[in-house]
């Protein structure tokens, strides 16, 4: 699971939009007032392979995004890119609580797997299946909208993923048809988690051992572990993002992410960069 997603999100830059819509962009769905809403695009992304490696992927992140009731009131029930930065996060959620200056939402989205050869360091962990994460988020705006300040905690539903949690702050403005944001995010994880992500069981350990015997070049003595790192901090990310909204509903934007990991996170033998990274650019369209 990359933090990104942000995963991020993927991904994880939001300008929130009238319905409270991070979706994965700044600003990007332009919902209508309906009692049902649709937007649809595509974000083409740059990140690391995976959390902790240093080569890039590039993912055409789809940008689907359904609302159903009153964009100003609670039981906002909503389907697509998720909304509390789970990675490349699809899924659902609905919002208990939703008003002009306080937000609630809990939401069940699908992350994507980790395959072995995604990264030379992750040679005899085998291949990770994609997981689900069920999340809440509680969101507070201020100073007439402009600041937002969210608190989340996200729970893996299988594969013994653990609970991560962010407090993130995000000031936005725009100017005609102009939209941006800044935004800073710190997240935690607890043991389970960070050993889901960046450890490495006995087992594992054995089979990168044969593989260091065997004089496989992807890893070395060092790398073999195990590592089972505990609870603490996980990373720390900036992001900036910024788009111009076209003729009708239609939006253009960009968006780039920076930041670093923390913690027991940075003793793994799996991470070959501390650096977090996201580069991304698209185009969105509110259908209705």
């Amino acid at each position: 699971m990359r933090h990104d997603l942000a995963a991020l999100p993927l991904l994880v830059l939001t300008l929130t939009a009238r319905a409270d819509n991070p979706g994965a962009i700044a600003g990007v769905h332009g919902h209508s007032d309906n009692l049902v809403s649709l937007s649809v695009g595509v974000a083409p992304e740059v990140f690391p392979r995976y959390e902790g490696s240093d080569e890039s992927r590039t993912y055409w992140f789809p940008l689907l995004d359904l609302q159903v009731g009153r964009p100003d009131g609670p039981w906002l029930v909503y389907a697509g890119a998720s909304r509390n930065q789970v990675p490349l996060g699809q899924g659902i959620g609905v919002y208990p609580v939703h008003t002009a200056t306080f937000n609630w939402n809990v939401e069940v989205a699908r992350t994507d797997a980790r395959p072995e050869d995604r990264g030379d360091a992750l040679a005899g962990l085998g291949d990770r299946r994609a997981n689900a994460f069920l999340s809440t988020r509680v969101s507070w705006r201020f100073w007439q909208g402009r600041v937002q300040t969210d608190v989340a905690l996200l729970q893996g539903l299988r594969d013994a993923a653990g609970a991560l949690g962010y407090g993130r702050v995000e000031l936005q403005g725009r100017s005609g048809r102009w939209f941006g944001a800044v935004a800073s995010k710190l997240t935690v994880g607890s043991a389970a988690n960070l050993r889901y992500d960046f450890g490495i069981t006995a087992e594992q350990a054995a089979t990168r051992r044969g593989l260091v015997a065997a004089g496989d070049p992807r890893i070395s003595e060092e790398d073999v572990g195990p590592y089972a790192p505990g609870g603490g901090l996980r990373s720390l990310d900036a992001t900036i993002s910024g788009g111009y909204r076209l003729a009708g509903r239609a939006r253009v934007f960009a968006y780039g992410q920076a930041g670093v990991l923390l913690g027991p996170t940075v003793d793994s033998p799996l991470v070959r960069s501390r650096r977090t990274y996201l580069v991304g650019a698209g185009v969105s369209v509110a259908l209705f």
